[in-house]
C-alpha cells in the first residue's frame, strides 16, 4: 500500500463520506499519511481530524457565496464565478496534477468534477487496478472521464467493509 493518499471531495455531503472512508483507512493502515483537498467549501468536517494529526487539508480553499458548485440558479453560478471560482479551480486542478506526477494515488469522492480530476492524475491504489473514485450514489471504476458503475454499493476494492 502507499505512505501518502490525497483524498478528492466534492462537497459537504461528499466531505461526510470521504471522513468515514478515511476513519476507516486509519484504522487499517494507521502510518498512512491523509491529505484531503476539499474542492468546496473549507472541507470543515475534517477539521477535527486534522486538530489530532490524522490528516491535513491541503490546496486552496475558499467559502463560495452559493455555498458550493452553484448549479441551482445563474445567479449563484455568477456571483461564485464573481468571487474567484475560475482561479480557484485552476489552483486545484494545478496542485492535483502535482500529486499526480509525484506518482501518489488519489482517491475522489464526488461527482463528475473529481472523478474527472482524478483519472488522469495518478496510479490507482492497486497498481494493476483501475483509478478508484466513489460518488454518493455508489462505488464506480473509472478509466477516463466515463464512469463505469460498478456492481454493489462498496465495490471499490480496497475500502474496507466491501464485502471482498
Amino acid at each position: 500500500m502507499p505512505s501518502r493518499l490525497l483524498v478528492l471531495s466534492n462537497g459537504h455531503g461528499e466531505d461526510q463520506i470521504a471522513l468515514r472512508l478515511i476513519l476507516a483507512l486509519r484504522r487499517r493502515q494507521p502510518e498512512l499519511q491523509l491529505a484531503v483537498l476539499p474542492l468546496v467549501g473549507e472541507g470543515d468536517a475534517f477539521a477535527g481530524l486534522e486538530a489530532t494529526g490524522a490528516l491535513r487539508r491541503v490546496g486552496p480553499r475558499q467559502r463560495l457565496p452559493s455555498g458550493g458548485f452553484s448549479n441551482q440558479s445563474l445567479r449563484g453560478l455568477g456571483r461564485d464565478l464573481a468571487a474567484g471560482l475560475p482561479l480557484l479551480s485552476l489552483r486545484q486542478w494545478r496542485l492535483v496534477r502535482r500529486w499526480g506526477a509525484s506518482g501518489q494515488p488519489l482517491l475522489a469522492v464526488g461527482d463528475l468534477l473529481p472523478l474527472c480530476w482524478r483519472a488522469p492524475a495518478a496510479p490507482p491504489l492497486a497498481s494493476s487496478a483501475p483509478p478508484r473514485a466513489i460518488t454518493p450514489g455508489a462505488a464506480v471504476q473509472a478509466t477516463s472521464c466515463s464512469p463505469m458503475p460498478t456492481t454493489g454499493s462498496r465495490a471499490a476494492s480496497g475500502i474496507p467493509g466491501n464485502g471482498r
